[in-house]
Formats: structure tokens, C-alpha cells, sequence
């Protein structure tokens, strides 16, 4: 019995180890299996990850490659410095459109709102006169077919700044006042693909041309025959007498554009005459002043116009004037058609002596200057063609003034433009520019109150005077106080005469000032 249950309890101890080490199998087993699901899931991602990281580097190139293909816009080109320019009231431009308008100190400006502009800074209170010009198709107004009226801009306040504003277009253009002119948004037009420039040889005249030269006033012609080979050019003038003070004209001067080339057209003696050439075979021209009337009581240049020839053909020049009259002598308005207006009327058509033409190199050793008052400097042309002369002149005599030498003195505060005509006799070549502005007055101290003793000298002294304007002095009460310095002089001596109180008015580049002087 004993060894029955020592057996049994072999047995059971047998089954029980059997039983432990096959759990521990299967736990070493599914331990192995978690461990091998693991390491899948790991390189599945890591795969996942480099698959996703190539799409995105696929992507990243395709993005790439494509903004590299994809066409841009071209940038916009913007035009060049117009050939726009603002002429007007000499006072205010230095040259008005009967002058020489074509004024690189005038010229307007391309902005980005497709408007051009030109602004003029430190104006003097007054009304001016302006229109648009086009130094390529000569002379514009407000009216399409050049034959309105100027525009007007009133400034009230000296020191103000005037901004002019031209629309291409449009048929009006507007000046404003310490303030920018505002236009609705220009709209874009669509650009044509640039095109090369296509190269011409000169077309050669030879031959004779015949000119006729004829006008409704006097009812005659003139006949002349031109050389080719030697007159390329000729001008046409008509000079006019009247037996009474003009008050208004309006006329057209017409001829062939197939055989002549308007070179210049011109109405010397009438400033505001408004002349548009841009007429087929013909221009059209027209004055009206009831306040300012011409006088050709003594024979002038009416009109003087310069062709050329294009070819060796017969062909006529005719004035037409569809409009002439004046005031007679009781006061009545009598026109050309009654005989009372025009007592001499001459025609003259004759060889242009060829005019030297400026280089490009042609120009002014200075184009804008700063300086204090009473100082100077000198104006020089560089490159000056050959048999011309200058002719210098400023447009604000009271801020600078310039010598026939071109000397430029700075007087008082303010801006001028400097302007120098290279002449050939009467014709101007070229017009330089050169702008001048002056940055404070001239003082005197003491400024107020000059103490003299009687019988003694006070002084005042100057700064900022020009040499070139002389001093003007003005004691109110000469008994009790007199200058002794000369009108050149920087420093001004004053003597006490008598005991009391006066006035001394002073003016120092034509600036006034006013010095109470005590005698003690």
C-alpha cells in the first residue's frame, strides 16, 4: 500500500512538471508571434514613410518643373519723357507759344496713372494763361481741331506750388493749385507685339519746282522757280500794313502736301495768335484781343512760313483771310472786305539761308542751380554752333536776373528759369534752359532802429546784396538824417543832421526795407 501510494505521488509530480512546461511553451510561442507582428508593423510604416516621402518629392518637382514652364507676363513698358509740353503766360513759363514753345524746362512727364504732368513749384499769385503743346504735331488746344481757347488757372497765394495735367484723348486738360489733378483710371489697351524698324534711304528732289504765291487780300501773285539741287527750302512771307489798330483775324494758308513739307509756320508780331497745323493741306490760324489790339500801322510781318520741297512739281501757296478787322476812326468795326483795314499788303517767297544745326552735344554748363541771395554765377553753351549767337533772359527778373554776358545774380527768395536762345540772325536754333532757385532774401542789420549821434556816422550793413543792382535809398526828413554811402555799396553810412526821428527806406535787390534812424 505504502509503495502503491509513493508511486502515485511519483506520477502526479510527473503529470504536473508535463503540464507546467507546455503553458510555458505556448506563452514562449505567442511571446515570439507579438514580437514578429511588431518588427511587421515597423517596416510596414517605415515602407509607408519612404513611399509618402517620394510622392512628396515627386510632387515637389512636378511643382517645380512646372512654375519653371509656366510662361510670365511681360513686364509693362513705360513710354519715354513726353513730347507734351505746358506754354503760356511768359511770366510764368519764360516762353509763351508764339515764342519758341518748345521748352525742355515745359515738359510734361509720363506717370504711372497714364496722365502726364509737370508741376511748378513757388509761383507768384496771378492769372495765367496755358495750353498743351506737341513738339511733333505742333500746336494743340483743348479742341480737336487746335482752335480753342487757352486754359486759365488763377493762383491766389505767392509761394504756391501749380500742377498742370494732360490726358491723351481728352478734350480737356486741367491745372490745379497746391493740389494733384485727379483723372478716372487710365485703361489698360492691349500691347501689339514690337516690330522691327524699318530702314529707308532718303528720297532725292532734283529737278525745278514752280511756286506760286497768292492771297485773297491784295489780289495778287507772286511766281518763283527753285533749283532743286541747291534751294531745298524756302520761305514764304507776308508783311501787312493796316490803316486802323487790328482787333481780330482768322484765316487758313493753304498748300500741297504731296509736293511741300511744312517746315515752320509762324506769327511773329501776334503773340496769342492760336495756329493748328495739323489740317489736311492747310493751316488754320486765329487771333481775337479787344483789350490788347496789334498795331500794323507801320508795316510788319504777318505771317512767315518755311517749306520744303518733297518734289520737282508746279504748285501754289495761297492766304485766304476769312476774317480781318479793326476799329476806324469813329469807333465802327471795319473789315477787309470794306477796304478800311489793310492799306499795304506785300507777299515775299524767297531761298531759307540754311541754318546751322546744334549737335547733340549742344548744351548749357548748368541746368539747376541753388544759391543765396547775392551770389552769382556764369552761364556757359557748350558746343555752341558755329555763326550763332545767344540771347539770355530770365523769367522772374525779381528772384534773378542775367547780363548779356550770362552772368546770373540771385536777388530774392524764389525760382526762374534761366532761359538762352542760340540764334542764327533772327531764327532761333535751340532753346537750354537752365532753372535758378534762390534760397532766402537779403538782410540788413540793424533792422528796426539805427541810434546816431549829431554829427556822427551810423552804419547798416547788408547781407546778401547782388552786384549787380544797385541800392536805393529814400530819408523821409533829409534835415534831420542823409546816406553818404554810394548805391554799390554793402555797407550804408547814415549821418545824424539834427536832433528827432526819420525814415530811411531801403531797397536792396529791389527788396524794401524800412529803418527808423534817431538822432540823439
Amino acid at each position: 500500500m505504502k509503495t502503491f501510494k509513493k508511486s502515485m505521488a511519483i506520477i502526479l509530480s510527473i503529470l504536473m512538471l508535463l503540464s507546467v512546461m507546455t503553458v510555458a511553451g505556448i506563452s514562449a510561442s505567442a511571446a515570439d508571434e507579438d514580437n514578429t507582428t511588431e518588427t511587421s508593423v515597423t517596416e510596414a510604416t517605415e515602407a509607408s514613410s519612404v513611399t509618402e516621402a517620394t510622392e512628396a518629392s515627386s510632387e515637389t518637382e512636378a511643382t517645380e518643373a512646372s512654375s519653371e514652364t509656366e510662361p510670365t507676363e511681360p513686364p509693362t513698358q513705360m513710354e519715354p519723357r513726353s513730347a507734351y509740353y505746358v506754354v503760356g503766360s511768359v511770366e510764368l513759363f519764360g516762353t509763351s507759344w508764339g515764342d519758341t514753345p518748345h521748352d525742355p524746362a515745359n515738359s510734361m512727364e509720363l506717370k504711372d496713372d497714364g496722365i502726364y504732368y509737370l508741376t511748378l513749384e513757388n509761383v507768384a499769385a496771378g492769372n495765367y494763361s496755358f495750353k498743351v503743346i506737341d513738339t511733333i504735331k505742333g500746336s494743340i488746344t483743348w479742341h480737336p481741331d487746335g482752335m480753342g481757347n487757352d486754359g486759365k488757372v488763377t493762383v491766389t497765394e505767392d509761394g504756391s506750388s501749380v500742377t498742370f495735367a494732360y490726358k491723351p484723348g481728352e478734350l480737356a486738360g486741367v491745372a490745379a493749385v497746391n493740389e494733384t489733378p485727379t483723372y478716372p483710371a487710365p485703361t489698360t489697351a492691349p500691347t501689339e507685339p514690337e516690330t522691327e524698324p524699318v530702314t529707308t534711304q532718303p528720297v532725292v528732289v532734283e529737278g525745278k519746282a514752280t511756286v506760286t504765291v497768292s492771297s485773297n487780300v491784295d489780289k495778287t501773285t507772286a511766281k518763283n522757280t527753285y533749283d532743286l539741287s541747291r534751294d531745298k527750302t524756302f520761305t514764304v512771307k507776308y508783311d501787312l500794313k493796316t490803316a486802323v489798330k487790328l482787333l481780330n483775324g482768322q484765316g487758313t494758308l493753304t498748300y500741297d502736301r504731296k509736293s511741300l513739307e511744312l517746315v515752320s509756320f509762324t506769327m511773329p508780331n501776334i503773340a496769342n495768335a492760336v495756329i493748328n497745323t495739323e489740317l489736311a493741306n492747310k493751316v488754320a490760324f486765329n487771333f481775337t484781343d479787344c483789350q490788347n489790339l496789334y498795331d500794323f500801322t507801320t508795316a510788319k510781318t504777318f505771317i512767315e512760313a518755311t517749306f520744303e520741297f518733297k518734289s520737282a512739281a508746279t504748285t501754289a501757296i495761297n492766304l485766304t483771310m476769312e476774317e480781318l478787322n479793326g476799329n476806324n476812326a469813329s469807333g465802327d468795326i471795319a473789315y477787309v472786305t470794306d477796304g478800311a483795314v489793310v492799306s499795304a499788303f506785300s507777299m515775299v517767297a524767297k531761298t531759307s539761308t540754311p541754318t546751322p544745326a546744334p549737335t547733340s552735344a549742344t548744351k548749357l554748363n548748368y541746368t539747376k542751380v541753388t544759391k543765396k541771395a547775392g551770389q552769382s554765377f556764369t552761364l556757359a553753351v557748350k558746343n555752341q554752333p558755329k555763326g550763332t549767337k545767344l540771347s539770355f533772359s530770365s523769367s522772374k527778373k525779381s528772384v534773378a536776373v542775367v547780363s548779356s554776358n550770362g552772368k546770373v545774380s540771385a536777388l530774392t527768395k524764389g525760382s526762374a528759369t534761366i532761359s538762352v536762345k542760340i540764334k542764327s540772325g533772327s531764327k532761333t536754333v535751340k532753346t537750354l534752359t537752365c532753372k535758378v532757385t534762390v534760397s532766402n532774401n537779403p538782410k540788413i542789420e540793424p533792422a528796426k532802429t539805427l541810434n546816431v549821434k549829431k554829427g556822427k556816422t551810423g552804419t547798416i550793413k547788408i547781407t546778401g546784396k547782388a552786384k549787380a543792382v544797385k541800392n536805393v535809398y529814400k530819408v523821409k526828413n533829409k534835415k534831420i538824417a542823409k546816406v553818404t554811402s554810394n548805391t554799390s555799396a554793402e555797407k550804408v553810412k547814415v549821418k545824424g543832421l539834427k536832433t528827432g526821428s526819420t525814415t530811411l527806406t531801403l531797397k536792396v535787390n529791389n527788396k524794401a526795407f524800412k529803418v527808423k534812424v534817431k538822432v540823439k
